[in-house]
């Protein structure tokens, strides 16, 4: 079942690959959020109900202009606003990111490990799952203290297992 976010998504990467600006209308999008973000007034005034229709769209036309948001970005933005779903915007913007990925070949992952990583050893574990799994692998990174060390990988629901305490389990079952 499709989500708000997921219809909101699609409608907007289809419309923008036509044009050829998937990339600009993303960074728009999330310059946008960001803004909201990082001031929680801007978002309350623009996502709650206490401010009134004609101020919220006084306030977001402000915003988009001293942003620089345009076309399909600004468009989508003020049709949110005027339904009442600019707080959809996040699970929007993630839902859109995922299809831009994976118009790249592009699969998301996730990694957790007792310490934090580089990014280099980051980008040797995400070429290393690349290979298994047939597509170029974005890893998102978390640190897990249950982890005596070691990494576990997660790709496209496939987990790949490469931390401490399996390997001892492992060495554990082959003497008994």
């Amino acid at each position: 079942m499709a989500t708000v976010g997921s219809v909101y998504a699609k409608a907007v990467f289809e419309l923008a690959r036509e044009k050829n600006s998937v990339d600009g209308v993303a960074q728009q999008l999330r310059a946008f959020w960001e803004a909201c973000r990082s001031h929680r007034a801007l978002s309350a005034a623009l996502t709650g109900p206490t401010v009134e229709t004609r101020a919220r769209q006084a306030i977001l036309s402000d915003l988009l202009s001293s942003l620089e948001v345009s076309g399909l970005a600004k468009k989508l933005l003020e049709l949110l606003a005027e339904r009442g779903r600019l707080a959809e915007l996040p699970q929007i913007m993630d839902q859109l990111d995922a299809m831009i990925e994976s118009s790249q070949g592009i699969m998301a992952g996730r990694v957790r490990s007792a310490v934090e990583l580089s990014a280099d050893e980051v980008n040797v574990l995400s070429n290393a799952l690349a290979k298994r799994v047939g597509k170029r692998v974005r890893l998102d990174q978390e640190v897990d203290p249950s982890l005596l060390g070691g990494v576990v990988a997660t790709v496209a629901g496939r987990t790949f297992d490469a931390s401490l305490r399996t390997h001892i389990e492992r060495f554990k079952n082959e003497l008994i």
